[in-house]
């Protein structure tokens, strides 16, 4: 008796004893503290993973969207693009996986509704996703989380990008790609390589309305505003009012008394009536035969037998062009600069100098014989009815001169003169304006920028949208 009401006294003892208990705790509490460890560390390693991933999906859409040029292959060069960057540039904090690290991207004309295209010139957003397939590197193995039955764990991140062209200058004018072949159109104008100096002579009469290369015709105004006092004070403007951004069309309708008007500013023959709009910042030497008597600008007798004007190419004779057409030469002869050289200047053309941009810009800087002028009493070179400007440098004042005229592909965009198009311009041509319009603008080519160049003024902008 005695010995089992020890036994229960002893069990009685032990339930109350508390020593020791903070070794169960502890046994306890250890296997949830190291489970909160393990699930900070494999966690944090998951997130830096997919951030990771993240920045490299951001960076490689935007790679891709900075090839959506819309000329054939542009699909092909962002895809390559994206993936160089991807490659160049692998995620961290993964621990399983291949070497592919993003998915083929996919391109889409339009968002909301999103609208998958295949189409180059269609293409104006890439959308990129990191690889979540089994050869991908966008895994990470838990250390510490594998002890209850966790596998390994994927990560992926998506990004679009999109392309849009931006321009701050004023192309006023469009001329489809005389050279433009009838197929296999690339849509980049790289058959676009007239001789430098050459002249173009463009109709001012008629718009585009079909597809054929060598036609030429307005472009409307950004603000979408085609009326004749629009276009006349877009075609006056050389300093930029404004950027815009997208595609341009053609304006619609007949504008050559506004056309004549906006070109001539430019050589200092004010026009009657309405001015409103017109830059009338006139060229600093402004030679076009014309004689402007007393302070009547509008009043102008010709005196081009004595005062002559910068001469034609002898490739053509200039014809009257109709229906937005375009005429090109192949350049000017020396013996005809020598000669408009002789009749305004003392001593002989400068070695060197075989393109009338190349005589005006002498002219514009005065420099050497080029500032003396031998017609002054015949026709004043320098403006005479236009406001007072301040000088500016002479590189700038003669290029007041220029025209900058985008040179579009238009078989391949599918231009129409009679629908708004939104045509996208990735290169231009400056063409030098050689003497005032008279219903047909001509000028000589100086040179073509296209879009991203080192010295263009036409870019393409990228960005995120989601």
């Amino acid at each position: 008796m005695n010995s089992k009401f020890g036994f229960f006294s002893l069990l009685s003892r032990l339930a109350k004893d508390e020593h020791g208990t903070i070794l169960v705790q502890f046994a306890v509490y250890v296997v949830a503290v190291f489970g909160f460890i393990g699930l900070a560390l494999d966690g944090g390693r998951y997130l830096l993973l997919h951030n990771s991933l993240q920045d490299l999906a951001d960076a490689a859409a935007l790679a891709g969207a900075a090839k959506l040029d819309g000329t054939r292959g542009a699909i092909t060069r962002a895809t390559a693009a994206a993936q160089a960057m991807a490659d160049n540039n692998p995620p961290r904090w993964y621990d399983a996986g291949g070497s592919t690290s993003i998915g083929t991207p996919v391109f889409y004309s339009s968002l909301h509704p999103d609208t998958a295209t295949t189409a180059d010139k269609d293409a104006k957003y890439i959308k990129v996703t990191t690889d979540v397939t089994a050869g991908g590197i966008s895994k990470i193995v838990p250390t510490f989380l594998a002890a209850v039955g966790a596998g390994s764990q994927t990560a992926s991140a998506t990004a679009t990008a999109k392309a849009t062209s931006s321009q701050c200058f004023p192309t006023s004018m469009m001329l489809c790609n005389p050279s433009e072949p009838q197929t296999g159109s690339t849509g980049d104008t790289s058959s676009f390589n007239p001789p430098v100096g050459a002249e173009f002579i463009f109709s001012v009469a008629g718009n585009t309305g079909g597809l054929s290369p060598g036609v030429f015709n307005l472009l409307d105004t950004p603000a979408g505003s085609g009326s004749d006092t629009a276009i006349k004070g877009f075609l006056s403007q050389q300093t930029p009012r404004f950027c815009f951004s997208g595609g341009t069309s053609p304006a619609q309708g007949q504008k050559t008394n506004a056309t004549i008007v906006g070109i001539n500013v430019r050589f200092d023959q004010r026009p009657n009536g309405d001015i409103t709009g017109l830059d009338l910042t006139p060229a600093p030497v402004k030679i076009d035969g014309q004689a402007n008597p007393g302070a009547d600008c509008n009043k102008q007798t010709d005196v081009s037998a004595h005062s002559l004007l910068l001469p034609h190419d002898p490739s053509f004779t200039p014809a009257t062009l109709s229906n937005g057409g375009s005429q090109q030469g192949t350049g000017p002869q020396l013996t005809d600069l020598q000669a408009y050289w002789a009749n305004h200047h003392p001593g002989n053309l400068p070695a060197g100098v075989t393109t009338r941009w190349q005589i005006y810009q002498l002219e514009a800087a005065g420099t050497g014989s080029a500032g003396t002028w031998l017609t002054d009493t015949v026709e004043p070179h320098g403006p005479v009815c236009a406001p007072a400007i301040t000088e500016v440098a002479p590189e700038f004042a003669a290029s007041r001169r220029l025209l900058m005229v985008a040179v579009v592909d238009c078989l391949y965009w599918g231009v129409h003169g009679n629908a708004v198009n939104h045509i996208p311009i990735n290169t231009y041509a400056n063409f030098f304006l050689i003497r005032p319009s008279d219903g047909n603008i001509y000028t000589e080519y100086v040179g073509k920028n296209q879009i991203n160049g080192a010295n263009s003024l036409l870019r393409l902008i990228v960005q995120l949208v989601r």
